[in-house]
């Protein structure tokens, strides 16, 4: 003899019953974390082209806040560009002015992530 009745029982079991959708729910969840990984990027460029890079994210940064992460300005260059030539699959996403800590609006500090280069 068993010490729990069978609806105890059953209530147990149900409770150790997965979602019918779990696999589909993981594998969203690893490539959302996928899109969201960090993928570091090592350059080397001539003193001209570090000079143009260094000028065009720094206007980037004057455009989407002055704690934005070289990534970010990056990306917000690359998505520029792409757009302007008309071979963006997506409008660039740019965070309002003092969304990440901008000099002249308070706002959210955009968090630190690895820095390279």
């Amino acid at each position: 003899m068993l010490p729990w009745s069978e609806s105890e029982l059953a209530d147990a079991l149900d409770l150790l019953r997965l979602p019918e959708d779990l696999a589909a729910r993981l594998a969203e969840q690893a490539r959302e974390q996928a899109r969201e990984s960090w993928a570091p990027w090592t350059v080397i460029l001539q003193r001209k082209e570090a000079d143009l890079v260094e000028r065009a994210m720094s206007e980037a940064r004057d455009r989407i806040g002055h704690n934005a992460r070289k990534g970010q300005c990056m990306a917000h260059i690359a998505g520029t560009y792409l757009t302007a030539i008309g071979k963006a699959e997506t409008v660039p996403e740019t965070p309002q002015r003092g969304y990440n800590g901008d000099r002249d609006t308070p706002g959210e500090r955009v968090p630190e992530g690895p820095e390279i280069g």
